[in-house]
């Protein structure tokens, strides 16, 4: 339903998943999904919001590792304790989109490449 109710503009904004000023909070939701986080704000007159869109990176670090458990090596197998250095990948956490609101509508919007 909110779909229909966009103009012939937001719609073709909506499918290639773009925005614009003036976009509704619905259009960002169906261009850009449910944003992971909201914030209100006050800019002095007007009430605010601003939605973040957030991601991973995932980043190779390299790592020393042990623990106990069963090990085998050729035929043996033997319980004790593993040690060694690697590569592990880790995911951190950023901030790829965000768009800022004023009653209701678009006003700014950024988007990491």
């Amino acid at each position: 339903m909110a779909y229909e109710n966009l103009s012939q503009k937001h719609k073709e904004l909506v499918q290639r998943g773009e925005l614009e000023k003036g976009m509704g909070m619905s259009a960002v939701v169906l261009a850009w999904g449910e944003p992971s986080n909201r914030v209100d704000g006050f800019d002095g007159t007007r009430r605010t919001e601003r939605w973040e869109y957030n991601g991973s990176q995932p980043v190779v670090i390299n790592t020393v590792y042990s623990g106990y458990g069963y090990h085998s090596c050729g035929p043996y197998r033997y319980s004790g304790l593993r040690a060694g250095f690697g590569p592990e990948i880790v995911y951190v956490p950023q901030r790829r989109r965000t768009v800022w609101f004023v009653g209701g509508t678009v006003t700014e919007w950024e988007r990491s490449k």
